[in-house]
């Protein structure tokens, strides 16, 4: 858990971030600000757990990020997604489920997995 103080740096920064993006032509990061702007307001470890679920699915990060617009798709479901908790106690072995009952994702990752 954060402590008072660091959740307060991480806003700031986030409000910094947003700033420098509102400046940019969307041609600057190779992806529309709208996007850029959901990433940043995403959970911090969503790349790391997107990655990790996506292992189990046969998946490597080259897979995820052949094409940009999906792994900006899966990485905005990611960050967004309200089953966090399910997720990490899936990831660290804790629950017996089947990731296709919480996991935003689990279609797209079934998905590229067959392709």
């Amino acid at each position: 858990m954060k402590s008072i103080s660091q959740a307060v740096r991480d806003w700031v920064m986030r409000d910094q971030d947003r700033g420098y993006l509102a400046g940019l032509e969307t041609t600057d990061f190779g992806v529309a600000r709208s996007d850029a702007l959901d990433l940043l307001d995403g959970r911090s470890d969503a790349r790391e757990r997107l990655l990790a679920m996506a292992a189990r699915f046969g998946l490597s990060a080259e897979d995820i990020d052949r094409d940009r617009q999906t792994s900006v798709d899966i990485a905005r479901a990611c960050g967004r997604c309200r089953t966090e908790r399910i997720c990490r106690d899936y990831l660290a072995g804790k629950r017996d489920l089947s990731p296709c009952g919480f996991c935003p994702n689990a279609e797209r990752y079934a998905e590229l997995a067959r392709t």
